[in-house]
């Protein structure tokens, strides 16, 4: 049999709504701010930004949503458009002695963008970073690796340094060039290269 109603619906207050006239759903409120509103308790004067209110979770302290995936499988959250489902994604591989968070983009870039000026930052290894992009841990490194080489001798990697508007390079520090495993330190627009241990400068 197929129940059907025209109108609102209720279920216990609001256990259920069905908003008809605004074709939304809302589990434990009236008041829904999305498609489909699940509330716990009031959040207060909160509310969904309008490009992001598909679905809202809503509660007066912690809130929040979890997948549950098998102990072998993926947990996943993707992001798609009429060419592609899988534009971007994050998700979770669940592995007894591997599980990896992984954020995955087919097109563009993964940028972490923290706000509120310069005393914020990307913390990895620690949740209060001191600097833009903070790497904490024991005996901490940051790996760069060619994926195009094919031997040590042709490997390359740079680390370069900008202007605030992206359009002059001031200097970069590489190693290799395609050729050979050479480590480069270049300088530009008459900036010098100066080398300081224990106070003592030296400009080249």
């Amino acid at each position: 049999a197929t129940l059907t109603v025209a109108d609102d619906f209720t279920v216990d207050t609001d256990t259920l709504f069905v908003d008809a006239s605004a074709d939304k759903v809302a589990i434990g409120t009236t008041a829904m701010d999305g498609l489909l509103h699940v509330q716990s308790a009031s959040a207060g004067t909160a509310s969904a930004h309008a490009n992001a209110d598909e679905l809202v979770l809503e509660n007066s302290a912690h809130a929040g949503m979890t997948i549950l995936a098998g102990k072998t499988s993926n947990a996943n959250i993707f992001f798609g458009d009429e060419d592609s489902e899988t534009e971007g994604q994050i998700y979770y591989t669940n592995n007894p002695t591997t599980s990896s968070l992984n954020i995955q983009c087919e097109n563009g870039y993964i940028n972490l963008l923290p706000s509120g000026g310069a005393a914020n930052g990307v913390g990895i290894g620690t949740a209060t970073p001191q600097t833009n992009l903070h790497v904490e841990g024991t005996a901490p490194e940051i790996r760069i690796s060619d994926s195009n080489s094919t031997s040590e001798d042709d490997a390359t990697g740079r680390l370069s340094f900008w202007d605030r508007n992206n359009t002059d390079l001031n200097g970069y520090i590489q190693v290799g060039d395609g050729s050979n495993s050479h480590m480069f330190i270049n300088a530009y627009n008459n900036k010098d290269i100066v080398f300081q241990n224990a106070g003592t400068t030296e400009n080249m």
